[in-house]
Protein backbone atom coordinates (compact mmCIF):
# COMPACT_ATOMS: atom_id res chain seq x y z
CA UNK A 1 0.00 0.00 0.00
CA UNK A 2 1.19 3.53 -0.77
CA UNK A 3 1.83 5.68 2.00
CA UNK A 4 0.12 8.83 1.91
CA UNK A 5 1.91 12.04 1.92
CA UNK A 6 1.51 14.15 5.42
CA UNK A 7 3.03 16.63 3.95
CA UNK A 8 -0.26 17.74 2.18
CA UNK A 9 -3.14 19.22 4.03
CA UNK A 10 -6.17 16.82 4.49
CA UNK A 11 -7.87 18.19 2.30
CA UNK A 12 -5.69 17.90 -0.34
CA UNK A 13 -5.32 14.38 0.17
CA UNK A 14 -9.21 14.02 0.33
CA UNK A 15 -9.36 16.14 -3.09
CA UNK A 16 -7.26 13.86 -4.49
CA UNK A 17 -9.19 10.73 -3.29
CA UNK A 18 -12.29 12.35 -4.33
CA UNK A 19 -10.79 12.65 -8.01
CA UNK A 20 -9.75 9.18 -8.32
CA UNK A 21 -13.02 7.66 -7.30
CA UNK A 22 -14.62 9.51 -10.08
CA UNK A 23 -12.82 7.72 -12.49
CA UNK A 24 -15.25 5.52 -14.89
CA UNK A 25 -14.53 2.23 -16.01
CA UNK A 26 -14.29 3.52 -20.19
CA UNK A 27 -11.22 5.73 -19.40
CA UNK A 28 -9.85 3.59 -16.87
CA UNK A 29 -8.93 1.22 -19.51
CA UNK A 30 -7.09 3.52 -21.49
CA UNK A 31 -4.30 4.65 -18.62
CA UNK A 32 -2.49 3.14 -16.11
CA UNK A 33 -1.74 4.73 -12.12
CA UNK A 34 1.84 4.45 -12.27
CA UNK A 35 4.45 4.40 -9.14
CA UNK A 36 6.07 7.45 -8.84
CA UNK A 37 8.41 8.86 -5.80
CA UNK A 38 8.49 12.74 -8.02
CA UNK A 39 5.28 13.66 -8.17
CA UNK A 40 1.97 13.09 -6.09
CA UNK A 41 -0.07 11.58 -9.15
CA UNK A 42 0.85 10.05 -12.69
CA UNK A 43 -1.30 8.57 -15.10
CA UNK A 44 0.04 6.84 -17.78
CA UNK A 45 -1.56 6.28 -21.35
CA UNK A 46 -1.44 2.15 -21.67
CA UNK A 47 0.02 3.18 -25.35
CA UNK A 48 3.51 3.69 -23.96
CA UNK A 49 4.72 4.45 -27.69
CA UNK A 50 2.26 7.73 -27.16
CA UNK A 51 4.03 9.49 -24.48
CA UNK A 52 0.86 10.44 -22.84
CA UNK A 53 0.51 10.96 -19.00
CA UNK A 54 -1.53 13.03 -16.61
CA UNK A 55 0.70 14.12 -13.77
CA UNK A 56 -0.08 16.33 -10.36
CA UNK A 57 3.11 17.37 -9.74
CA UNK A 58 2.96 18.86 -6.60
CA UNK A 59 0.93 21.17 -4.45
CA UNK A 60 1.66 24.90 -3.49
CA UNK A 61 -0.23 26.82 -0.90
CA UNK A 62 -0.53 29.81 -3.17
CA UNK A 63 -1.40 28.74 -6.12
CA UNK A 64 -2.75 24.93 -5.62
CA UNK A 65 -1.82 21.73 -7.67
CA UNK A 66 0.82 22.11 -10.21
CA UNK A 67 -0.64 20.34 -13.23
CA UNK A 68 1.18 18.83 -16.43
CA UNK A 69 -0.48 17.02 -19.26
CA UNK A 70 -0.26 15.90 -22.46
CA UNK A 71 -1.28 15.82 -25.26
CA UNK A 72 -3.36 19.52 -24.40
CA UNK A 73 -5.94 18.90 -26.48
CA UNK A 74 -7.03 17.25 -29.56
CA UNK A 75 -5.86 19.83 -31.88
CA UNK A 76 -2.09 19.79 -30.22
CA UNK A 77 0.03 16.77 -29.31
CA UNK A 78 2.14 18.83 -26.82
CA UNK A 79 1.80 19.24 -23.52
CA UNK A 80 0.67 21.67 -21.20
CA UNK A 81 1.59 22.89 -17.66
CA UNK A 82 -0.27 25.07 -15.35
CA UNK A 83 -1.94 25.77 -11.76
CA UNK A 84 -5.19 24.10 -10.91
CA UNK A 85 -7.47 24.35 -8.00
CA UNK A 86 -8.54 21.14 -6.22
CA UNK A 87 -12.11 21.14 -7.41
CA UNK A 88 -10.80 21.48 -11.06
CA UNK A 89 -9.14 18.72 -11.30
CA UNK A 90 -11.95 17.07 -13.12
CA UNK A 91 -11.74 19.71 -15.77
CA UNK A 92 -8.04 19.48 -16.76
CA UNK A 93 -8.51 15.17 -16.71
CA UNK A 94 -11.53 15.58 -18.92
CA UNK A 95 -9.80 17.32 -21.56
CA UNK A 96 -6.69 14.57 -21.38
CA UNK A 97 -8.94 11.69 -20.81
CA UNK A 98 -11.57 12.54 -23.84
CA UNK A 99 -8.44 12.97 -25.94
CA UNK A 100 -7.46 9.13 -25.26
CA UNK A 101 -10.69 8.16 -25.67
CA UNK A 102 -10.87 9.69 -29.40
CA UNK A 103 -7.54 8.38 -30.36
CA UNK A 104 -8.89 4.63 -29.19
CA UNK A 105 -12.27 5.14 -31.14
CA UNK A 106 -10.02 5.97 -34.07
CA UNK A 107 -7.48 2.85 -33.50
CA UNK A 108 -11.07 0.92 -33.55
CA UNK A 109 -12.21 2.08 -36.82
CA UNK A 110 -8.39 1.79 -38.20
CA UNK A 111 -8.24 -1.81 -36.76
CA UNK A 112 -8.93 -5.32 -38.64
CA UNK A 113 -12.80 -5.95 -38.34
CA UNK A 114 -11.84 -9.92 -38.21
CA UNK A 115 -9.42 -8.64 -34.88
CA UNK A 116 -12.12 -6.82 -33.43
CA UNK A 117 -14.62 -9.38 -34.19
CA UNK A 118 -12.64 -12.17 -32.10
CA UNK A 119 -12.14 -9.67 -29.46
CA UNK A 120 -15.55 -9.50 -28.81
CA UNK A 121 -15.90 -13.02 -29.14
CA UNK A 122 -13.47 -13.61 -26.53
CA UNK A 123 -14.95 -11.79 -24.20
CA UNK A 124 -18.15 -12.91 -24.25
CA UNK A 125 -17.03 -16.08 -24.07
CA UNK A 126 -15.81 -14.89 -20.50
CA UNK A 127 -19.16 -13.75 -19.43
CA UNK A 128 -17.58 -12.48 -16.26
CA UNK A 129 -18.41 -8.61 -16.83
CA UNK A 130 -21.50 -7.31 -14.97
CA UNK A 131 -22.55 -4.03 -12.94
CA UNK A 132 -21.55 -6.18 -9.63
CA UNK A 133 -18.38 -7.04 -10.13
CA UNK A 134 -16.67 -5.08 -13.29
CA UNK A 135 -14.95 -2.96 -10.76
CA UNK A 136 -13.90 -5.29 -8.46
CA UNK A 137 -9.79 -6.27 -8.45
CA UNK A 138 -9.11 -9.84 -8.73
CA UNK A 139 -7.97 -12.16 -5.51
CA UNK A 140 -4.71 -13.18 -4.72
CA UNK A 141 -5.71 -16.67 -6.02
CA UNK A 142 -7.28 -15.75 -9.02
CA UNK A 143 -3.81 -13.33 -10.01
CA UNK A 144 -1.65 -16.37 -9.34
CA UNK A 145 -3.72 -18.73 -11.88
CA UNK A 146 -3.74 -15.98 -14.54
CA UNK A 147 0.05 -14.72 -13.97
CA UNK A 148 0.23 -18.31 -14.62
CA UNK A 149 -1.48 -18.48 -17.83
CA UNK A 150 -0.16 -15.21 -19.49
CA UNK A 151 3.45 -16.92 -18.10
CA UNK A 152 2.66 -19.98 -20.68
CA UNK A 153 2.01 -17.61 -23.38
CA UNK A 154 5.13 -15.51 -22.73
CA UNK A 155 7.42 -19.01 -23.08
CA UNK A 156 5.74 -20.65 -25.93
CA UNK A 157 4.82 -17.77 -28.43
CA UNK A 158 7.71 -17.03 -29.65
CA UNK A 159 8.08 -20.74 -31.01
CA UNK A 160 6.05 -19.49 -34.07
CA UNK A 161 8.09 -16.83 -35.04
CA UNK A 162 8.77 -15.95 -38.84
CA UNK A 163 9.98 -13.81 -40.69
CA UNK A 164 6.53 -12.25 -41.49
CA UNK A 165 5.02 -11.95 -38.50
CA UNK A 166 7.51 -11.12 -36.22
CA UNK A 167 6.45 -7.26 -35.23
CA UNK A 168 3.02 -9.41 -34.42
CA UNK A 169 4.95 -12.25 -32.10
CA UNK A 170 6.41 -8.92 -30.44
CA UNK A 171 3.41 -7.14 -29.96
CA UNK A 172 1.42 -9.88 -27.72
CA UNK A 173 4.67 -10.64 -26.04
CA UNK A 174 4.54 -6.96 -24.95
CA UNK A 175 1.36 -6.85 -24.24
CA UNK A 176 1.32 -10.22 -22.03
CA UNK A 177 4.52 -8.93 -19.86
CA UNK A 178 2.55 -5.34 -19.44
CA UNK A 179 -0.54 -7.36 -18.23
CA UNK A 180 1.00 -9.73 -15.49
CA UNK A 181 2.14 -6.06 -14.39
CA UNK A 182 -1.12 -4.93 -14.10
CA UNK A 183 -3.09 -8.24 -12.35
CA UNK A 184 -3.08 -6.47 -9.03
CA UNK A 185 -3.37 -2.92 -9.79
CA UNK A 186 -6.78 -3.40 -12.40
CA UNK A 187 -10.27 -4.08 -12.09
CA UNK A 188 -11.65 -7.09 -13.33
CA UNK A 189 -13.22 -5.66 -16.67
CA UNK A 190 -9.90 -4.39 -17.83
CA UNK A 191 -8.04 -7.10 -17.23
CA UNK A 192 -10.88 -9.56 -19.50
CA UNK A 193 -10.71 -7.05 -21.80
CA UNK A 194 -6.45 -7.23 -22.03
CA UNK A 195 -6.82 -11.23 -22.26
CA UNK A 196 -9.63 -11.47 -25.08
CA UNK A 197 -7.13 -8.74 -26.94
CA UNK A 198 -4.17 -10.90 -26.11
CA UNK A 199 -5.86 -14.08 -27.35
CA UNK A 200 -7.48 -12.60 -30.49
CA UNK A 201 -4.26 -11.49 -31.58
CA UNK A 202 -3.19 -14.71 -30.85
CA UNK A 203 -5.74 -16.32 -33.00
CA UNK A 204 -5.24 -13.92 -35.76
CA UNK A 205 -1.95 -15.64 -35.67
CA UNK A 206 -2.63 -18.59 -37.47
CA UNK A 207 -6.29 -20.37 -35.83
CA UNK A 208 -3.83 -23.59 -34.51
CA UNK A 209 -1.74 -21.22 -32.90
CA UNK A 210 -3.50 -20.67 -29.52
CA UNK A 211 -4.69 -24.77 -30.03
CA UNK A 212 -1.06 -26.12 -29.88
CA UNK A 213 -0.22 -23.10 -27.35
CA UNK A 214 -2.51 -24.95 -24.53
CA UNK A 215 -1.85 -28.51 -26.41
CA UNK A 216 -5.95 -29.24 -25.24
CA UNK A 217 -8.14 -27.17 -27.04
CA UNK A 218 -8.46 -24.01 -28.99
CA UNK A 219 -10.46 -20.63 -28.35
CA UNK A 220 -13.59 -22.73 -26.53
CA UNK A 221 -11.45 -23.96 -24.10
CA UNK A 222 -9.26 -21.05 -23.61
CA UNK A 223 -11.75 -18.67 -23.49
CA UNK A 224 -13.64 -21.25 -20.66
CA UNK A 225 -10.82 -21.69 -18.98
CA UNK A 226 -10.01 -18.00 -18.23
CA UNK A 227 -13.63 -17.60 -17.60
CA UNK A 228 -13.39 -20.26 -15.06
CA UNK A 229 -9.84 -19.15 -13.31
CA UNK A 230 -11.63 -15.19 -12.64
CA UNK A 231 -14.88 -16.82 -11.10
CA UNK A 232 -13.46 -19.54 -9.21
CA UNK A 233 -9.75 -19.41 -9.02
CA UNK A 234 -9.96 -18.42 -5.25
CA UNK A 235 -10.99 -21.60 -4.50
CA UNK A 236 -8.32 -23.70 -6.22
CA UNK A 237 -5.59 -23.21 -3.27
CA UNK A 238 -6.62 -24.15 0.10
Amino acid sequence: MKKINKQLPVNILEALKKFMNSLDSKQASLFCISDSKEFLLLLEDLDKTSGFYFRIEKFDYSHGLLINYKPESKSKTTNRTTFAKPEDLPVFFKIWSDCLVAYAELEKFYQDPFLTNLENEFLSDFDLISEENQNEPLSLKQIYFLEEFLSTIEERIDDYRTEHNSQEIDSISSETNYLKSQLGKQTKEWIAKKIASILAKITQEGPGILKSIFKEGGKQLVSQGVKFLLEHGDKLIA
